[in-house]
């Protein structure tokens, strides 16, 4: 017979379920033959034959059950959920054998300083969904009312620090974390902060720090790094930058949207800087090791020559968008415009283009082609331009009110 026919005790369990009793009552019938002593091992043999059908049998229902499979599963599913709440102290189980309530004392007193801190992991769900949000200084409160936050609840709080440009509050976490606690994550949020306010010097010491202390330094941390030498117009070390991350292991193991991003941070310094040069360098690098274009990275190649005003070069990199299978977007057609912007004729035309992609032209599509009529001496055109972008120039800008002032 199979095992679970075999125990006598298992007969009036049966009877009561022919008889149709719920599985409470046949519960409280195992648990009174066992305190009698007439079911020695009833529940080692239980969670045995749970045991062999893993986990696939949690949550399932069978009360009523006729067959006697059916009703040992039921009494199982019904003994392990009671040894699982006993282990997180809900409170004692009668079903268990008695040794358990030492061990599981001895078992809670030695990891009684690894124990998840609970007002902790609530403060770090409400933090994270506050910082998803865009609610940073919510999160930051709903930080500060924890007493004792752990390491993963400060690094939550000094992104909500990061995002909101709260910089003093974020100093203030900062140090209240030990060397110890610091990891590459709080290290990374606290290098981000630095590289949103362009603060290189302060990024710079963090990123010595981690490196004295053996943090690691993840893909993450390289291109953070690389961001910010790009903001603060250090192109010489964005791609320095670069080069240090495609020596590490990292590279070998990093994806290729990550290798994009990594690319066009590097190639955005270079494009700032008007270097048309170093960015197709980095562009060609770039394409030898396999990594696709996108149109950041075709959008950084564009303003590369948009300082010069290098309408040639730009031309022809537009008109590479459809072999890297691109579709130009708003960003790209503007920046060409920018390129174009000695070239009255064919600024009129690619914001005609434009209207006929069915994209609508924004503030600063509008303020280019204020500007090109500007440079080509033509004071009607630009007030009819002036007129025609309305509320969407930027009057406050230094730009446009240069443009405005040299129409008078």
């Amino acid at each position: 017979k199979p095992f679970w026919l075999k125990p006598f005790w298992l007969k009036p369990l049966l009877s009561q379920s022919r008889a149709g009793r719920s599985l409470a009552s046949t519960l409280a019938a195992a648990m009174a033959l066992r305190s009698r002593g007439l079911a020695s091992g009833a529940v080692r043999r239980l969670q045995e034959a749970y045991a062999t059908r893993r986990g696939t049998l949690l949550g399932q229902r069978f009360a009523g059950e006729r067959s006697p499979p059916a009703l040992c599963r039921q009494v199982s599913v019904y003994v392990m959920r009671q040894k699982a709440q006993e282990e997180q102290f809900v409170g004692a189980n009668a079903v268990l054998s008695p040794q358990h309530e030492s061990k599981r004392l001895a078992k809670r007193a030695s990891r009684a300083g690894q124990m998840k801190r609970p007002a902790s992991a609530t403060a770090l769900r409400e933090v994270t969904a506050l910082v998803r949000e865009q609610r940073y200084v919510e999160a930051l409160k709903a930080f500060k009312v924890v007493e004792d936050p752990d390491p993963m609840l400060c690094s939550a709080a000094l992104d909500a620090c990061a995002k909101g440009f709260l910089f003093e509050e974020a100093l203030h976490i900062w140090e209240g974390l030990r060397p110890e606690e610091r990891c590459h994550v709080s290290y990374t949020t606290m290098i981000d902060l630095h590289r949103r306010v362009k603060n290189v010097r302060g990024a710079e010491v963090l990123f010595e720090e981690m490196k004295a202390a053996r943090v690691k330094l993840g893909l993450i941390t390289y291109n953070t790094m690389i961001s910010l030498y790009s903001a603060g117009g250090l192109p010489e070390r964005a791609v320095g930058m670069l080069d240090a991350l495609r020596a590490s292991a990292h590279w070998a193991e990093a994806t290729a949207t990550n290798k994009q991003i990594s690319f066009c941070s590097a190639m955005s310094a270079t494009a700032r800087a008007g270097d048309y040069a170093g960015t197709r360098a980095l562009f060609v690098q770039m394409q030898e090791e396999g990594v696709p274009a996108n149109n950041m990275i075709a959008n950084a190649l564009l303003t590369s020559c948009a300082g010069r005003g290098d309408a040639e070069t730009a031309q022809a990199i537009f008109e590479m968008f459809p072999a890297w299978n691109l579709l130009p977007r708003l960003e790209d057609y503007v920046i060409l415009m920018a390129c174009c912007r000695f070239d009255l004729a064919r600024c009129r035309d690619i914001f005609d283009e434009i209207l006929r992609a069915g994209l609508t032209p924004n503030g600063r599509a509008h303020q280019v082609l204020l500007e090109a009529y500007v440079l080509a001496g033509d004071g009607p055109g630009a007030r009819a331009a002036l007129e025609r972008g309305g509320p969407m120039l930027d009057h406050s800008s230094k730009m446009v009110r240069y443009l405005v002032k040299q129409m008078e």
